[in-house]
């Protein structure tokens, strides 16, 4: 049985937050595995205004907490990433990017919630700098060159190009990569569409060969002028097998956090 949490004080909202975030209080859900940050946002569609908004201050206090310490829990943390990048509140981006500064570069922090961090400022407005992500890149090559293509072709998708011959020879950061790429070739219209392509396409010799070959299978797929991306995933599953399936997509760029969610 769900509580009436409209009847709770601030203070006992944000110990139940707490729980509830760590899977140990009762949510609406649609199904037995669904995330708890989801049933989280299905109850407060239910509350009282005040009732929402407190679960809202509570949501950045917990973050708060977690981007001046780096702790916590790893499964509480993701579902606290989620939870607060729904929630577009303009505290949120300077407390992931303090987070940034303080730990980006600390091994004992679990490689995914840095990451799930990265996904928040992804998805938050306005977008960060290229400046920001080249630094980022700098950082670890190997587990943020997704996140950072991400950012590129956010903000320039032409500039974005330029950075892929410098990729890993990693086929799943190609195959996120191809799914990327389509998503921002969506939002081109006219020469903007064409040059892209282009300019992708006369670059592929440059590329490593891994990372290369979901690049490839999904230019041979837009040879229509209306590429689809139920086309673009059925074309990697042939190739790389329903073993290892193209990550969720968003309406938005699709990093490998995504992913965590499932």
């Amino acid at each position: 049985m769900i509580m009436s949490i409209d009847l709770l004080k601030h203070e006992e909202i944000s110990n139940w937050l707490r729980r509830a975030l760590d899977g140990k209080e009762t949510l609406p859900r649609l199904t037995i595995d669904e995330p708890n940050h989801l049933g989280i946002l299905r109850l407060t569609l239910t509350l009282k205004a005040t009732t929402r908004l407190s679960i809202w201050k509570s949501c950045i206090d917990l973050l708060r907490e977690f981007c001046k310490t780096g702790s916590g829990d790893k499964k509480y943390l993701q579902e606290l990433l989620f939870l607060a990048s729904a929630h577009k509140d303009p505290e949120i981006v300077p407390l992931l990017l303090l987070f940034t500064e303080k730990f980006l570069h600390e091994s004992n922090i679990d490689i995914e919630i840095r990451q799930g961090v990265l996904a928040a400022l992804l998805d938050a407005s306005p977008p960060q700098s290229i400046e920001f992500w080249d630094n980022i890149l700098q950082t670890d090559k190997e587990n943020y060159s997704g996140m950072v293509l991400s950012g590129f072709l956010e903000i320039n998708p032409m500039h974005a190009i330029k950075l892929l011959p410098s990729m890993p020879n990693n086929e799943n950061i190609g195959q996120i990569s191809a799914l990327n790429l389509e998503l921002a070739l969506d939002e081109l219209r006219g020469s903007d569409r064409t040059d892209f392509i282009k300019e992708i396409t006369s670059i592929l010799k440059n590329l490593k060969p891994l990372f290369s070959a979901p690049i490839r299978l999904w230019l041979r797929s837009i040879d229509t002028p209306s590429p689809s991306l139920n086309s673009l995933n059925e074309a990697l599953l042939k190739s790389l097998g329903e073993d290892s399936p193209p990550k969720t997509l968003t309406t938005k760029i699709c990093t490998p956090y995504e992913s965590l969610a499932e």
